[in-house]
C-alpha cells in the first residue's frame, strides 16, 4: 500500500457556505484543504467509506473527471498538528474543481437518480458561494 503524504497544518477553522459548513486548515507551506468528512458532506454524500474516492469510478462523472482530479480524489494527505487525530485532507481547489464535474453531468443529462440530484444541488451552492467570495477577494 502507497504511503500517504503529510503535512503539518497550522492552523485550523470552519468555513461556511450557506448550509454548508467546511473543516479547513492551512499548513507551514500556506497551501489551504479541506478535511475529507467535509468534502463528503459538502456534496451531499451520505455514510462513511472511502468518502469521495468513490467517485472516481461512478460512471456517470467518469467523463466529466480529468486525470489529475481523479489523482487527487483518490490520493489525500494526511494532515497533523493542529488536529487531535491526522485528518485526510484534500487542497481546497480541489472541491470546486469537483463541483464542476457534478455540474457538467448534470448539464448533459447524466444525473437522475434522487441521490445524484442531491450532489448537484450542493455542487451549485458551493459553486455560488465561491463566486461570492471570489468577486470580494478580487476586489480586494
Amino acid at each position: 500500500m502507497e504511503q500517504l503524504l503529510e503535512k503539518k497544518a497550522i492552523y485550523q477553522g470552519e468555513l461556511t457556505i450557506g448550509p454548508i459548513k467546511l473543516k479547513c486548515f492551512v499548513t507551514e507551506d500556506g497551501e489551504r484543504f479541506i478535511s475529507g468528512r467535509s468534502m463528503t458532506g459538502a456534496i451531499g454524500m451520505k455514510g462513511r467509506g472511502s468518502g469521495v474516492a468513490r467517485l472516481v469510478s461512478n460512471a456517470k462523472l467518469a467523463n466529466h473527471m480529468n486525470h489529475s482530479l481523479s489523482i487527487a480524489l483518490q490520493n489525500p494527505i494526511v494532515l497533523t498538528g493542529k488536529t487531535p487525530q491526522p485528518v485526510h485532507g484534500y487542497r481546497g481547489e480541489i472541491l470546486a474543481d469537483l463541483c464542476d464535474v457534478i455540474l457538467e453531468a448534470r448539464k448533459d443529462g447524466a444525473l437522475t437518480t434522487e441521490q445524484d440530484i442531491r450532489y448537484a444541488e450542493y455542487a451549485e451552492t458551493l459553486i455560488r458561494g465561491f463566486a461570492r467570495v471570489g468577486i470580494t477577494a478580487l476586489i480586494d
